[in-house]
C-alpha cells in the first residue's frame, strides 16, 4: 500500500503543471501538442507537459494522430508506467495512467500501436524481480 501511495503521488505530481498553487493542465491545441515542428535539430517535446525530467520515453501515436501513449519512469526504474493523452475537440487532455497499467507491482514500458490502430503492445515486468536483478 505504501508503494501504491508513493506511485500515485508521483504520477499526480508529474501529470500536471503547477500554476498559482493549483494543479492545472495547460490548454494544448492542434497537432503535435501545439508545439513547433522540429527542423534539422532535436528539440525537447512538450517541455513540462510530456517531457518533465522524470524519465519519459517510448512515445507512440495512434495512426490518426489523435492519441499518444508514452512511458514515464521514476527512481532509476523502480516505477514505470504508460500514460495516454487524447486530442478531444482540438485540445489535448491531461496525460493519465492507462487503465491496465496501474499495478505498482509491475513495470509497464515500451508501448507500440499496431499499424491498424487496433492493438497496443507493451512490455511488462514484475517489478520486484527486475529491481533485484539490478542490485
Amino acid at each position: 500500500m505504501k508503494n501504491l501511495s508513493f506511485l500515485l503521488l508521483i504520477l499526480i505530481t508529474f501529470a500536471c503543471v503547477e500554476q498559482k498553487g493549483e494543479c492545472k493542465f495547460p490548454e494544448l491545441k492542434g497537432e503535435y501538442f501545439g508545439q513547433t515542428l522540429p527542423g534539422d535539430s532535436a528539440i525537447l517535446f512538450a517541455p513540462g507537459i510530456i517531457s518533465t525530467g522524470a524519465g519519459e520515453r517510448d512515445i507512440t501515436f495512434m495512426p490518426d494522430g489523435n492519441e499518444m501513449y508514452f512511458c514515464r519512469e521514476i527512481g532509476n526504474f523502480k516505477f514505470a508506467t504508460i500514460f495516454v493523452t487524447k486530442l478531444v475537440n482540438g485540445t489535448w487532455t491531461n496525460p493519465e495512467v492507462v487503465e491496465f497499467c496501474k499495478n505498482p507491482e509491475y513495470l509497464y514500458f515500451e508501448p507500440h500501436i499496431s499499424p491498424d490502430g487496433k492493438k497496443i503492445l507493451f512490455c511488462i515486468e514484475y517489478a520486484r524481480g527486475f529491481r533485484q536483478s539490478w542490485n
